[in-house]
């Protein structure tokens, strides 16, 4: 008998936990514009958990792989599919990440009831319908001024750079707020940018990297991986940075890590990991703090972090300067 109310009393130990456990955790979606595999939406989403850490979540997570395929047709598709999945899951908050998610899901929950947290967002963010009373979140601002500033800081012979990169809309956002933003630098930036170009082909990225090397004295170089090959598929963003290294005798500059990782020169850049750690740190804040997102200001990580290859200054025959080489991230290939 004793042992049987024992038994009773473990079962609704138990059961009582699990309901505790099951109250106490709040669902969170968490949409990613683009793949799994894309090292961007994975440092992201390292930083959303680790934001998350201390608050009992259960996350689910969505992939619109529109990197891959960014064709209006499979975003349309895609987007009605994470929609639906979303209000099944019945989130009690929503976190998005890039352009893409916005523009074919986020923007559908503006001024609704479920808080709604985006990150890694180029565009607008008033093309999505926000801010709104249940929405706030965090802009990807290219460190362009910065990167332009070490470039002329460490090779003074500098003066004209040329943007070159895809013709997704991540860049096209991005490039938009870049060129207001360096009209109203004014003189404060000694290096100009002469020329943006946005091609949609390998093919034509290596005509246009062919065409400015006796026009401009450095390339600058964001997004380039939506890129199709002669075949149509995805071109390698490692291989097109490559050849352009490799066929290149002018300096880069990148806003992206992966620009140095692939073999350019140096730049300042955004870090996914941080948007996806402040977003994180954001939804915590409403879950558990019962914080309105309206209260919540629409804010970009405030700082950047140097990024050079030791291997491209060799490459072009450039000593690498002294300051350089501490306090930076340094790719050696």
């Amino acid at each position: 008998m004793k042992k049987n109310v024992s038994l009773l009393l473990l079962g609704t130990l138990f059961f009582l936990a699990s309901v505790l456990t099951s109250d106490a955790s709040y669902r969170v979606f968490f949409l990613d514009s683009y793949h799994e595999d894309y090292e961007w939406s994975q440092k992201v989403l390292q930083g959303i958990k680790e934001g998350l850490t201390g608050t009992q979540t259960d996350l689910n997570v969505f992939y619109m792989d529109t990197k891959q395929h960014p064709d209006e047709a499979h975003k349309n598709v895609m987007g009605q599919k994470a929609r639906a999945a979303i209000d099944k899951y019945k989130p009690d908050l929503l976190i998005t990440s890039s352009d893409d998610a916005q523009h074919y899901v986020g923007r559908h929950y503006a001024g609704k009831n479920m808080p709604l947290v985006f990150c890694s967002v180029l565009a607008n963010p008033k093309n999505y319908g926000y801010p709104a009373s249940n929405v706030t979140g965090l802009l990807l601002r290219t460190y362009h001024k910065e990167s332009l500033k070490l470039l002329g800081k460490h090779l003074p012979s500098v003066k004209r750079v040329v943007s070159v990169g895809d013709d997704s809309p991540t860049n096209l956002g991005g490039l938009s707020w870049m060129r207001k933003d360096l009209a109203q630098a004014g003189g404060d930036i000694r290096v100009k940018v002469i020329k943006y170009q946005q091609v949609g082909t390998f093919a034509e990225w290596k005509k246009t990297v062919a065409h400015y090397q006796d026009k401009t004295d450095a390339l600058l170089f964001g997004m380039y991986h939506t890129l199709r090959d002669d075949s149509g598929n995805t071109a390698d963003p490692e291989k097109v940075m490559r050849w352009t290294v490799s066929n290149s005798s002018l300096p880069e500059v990148g806003l992206t890590e992966w620009v140095m990782r692939h073999g350019g020169l140096m730049g300042v850049v955004v870090s996914g990991y941080q948007h996806g750690y402040q977003a994180g740190k954001m939804a915590t804040e409403i879950l558990t703090k019962k914080k309105r997102p309206s209260d919540i200001p629409l804010r970009a990580p405030e700082k950047g972090k140097i990024v050079v290859n030791s291997a491209r200054f060799r490459n072009l025959g450039i000593p690498i300067p002294r300051t350089l080489t501490r306090g930076v991230k340094i790719y050696r290939k």
